[in-house]
């Protein structure tokens, strides 16, 4: 299987958990001006042109390799995330990332109130579903880890926010 690039996934995930709450948290006046320091970040990270929009609690990144879209929302499981992938029905979904670039296709979809005991709960239902998986736990926290096929799956908990990952490398 091939490996996906770290490098878009990489900045994203530093704009959504570090940079993104201080852009969305002034709104219209600011937006375009929060739309090109975005694009500046993304370009110089990645090396690729990038076009941001930013509406309300939603904010997509188109590049040459893709586009991403974070939604920093309660939300839903993603409808189009593939269906061998079992749902964690624990906790509240507080936001998702959906992206879908040249290595593959990624969703993060993040969770509040989620319990270390959900560890191994969603292992044994990805291993009854035919993942092959892996476990770590800390006393505050841990991971499971899922492969089936082209599909990987990591179910990361920890004490303020736990995030199901799952990346479908193209082929």
């Amino acid at each position: 299987m091939k490996k996906m690039s770290i490098s878009i996934s990489a900045i994203v995930a530093g704009v959504v958990f570090f940079a993104l709450p201080l852009f969305l948290s002034c709104r219209q006046a600011g937006e375009k001006q929060q739309e090109k320091m975005l694009e500046k970040v993304v370009e110089q990270g990645s090396g690729k042109k990038a076009d941001v929009n930013i509406e309300d609690q939603n904010v997509t990144i188109e590049t040459e390799s893709g586009n991403v879209q974070i939604n920093t929302s309660e939300g839903s499981w993603p409808a189009e995330a593939p269906s061998d992938v079992p749902e964690l029905n624990a906790g509240k979904i507080i936001g998702t990332t959906i992206s879908d670039l040249d290595e593959g296709k990624n969703w993060s979809i993040r969770y509040s109130g989620v319990g270390i005991e959900e560890l191994d709960k969603y292992g044994a239902t990805l291993k009854s579903t035919g993942f092959k998986i892996h476990t770590m736990k800390t006393p505050k926290g841990g991971m499971v880890n899922g492969e089936k096929g082209n599909i990987q799956v990591m179910f990361t908990v920890s004490d303020k926010i736990s995030i199901v990952g799952i990346s479908v490398a193209k082929e």
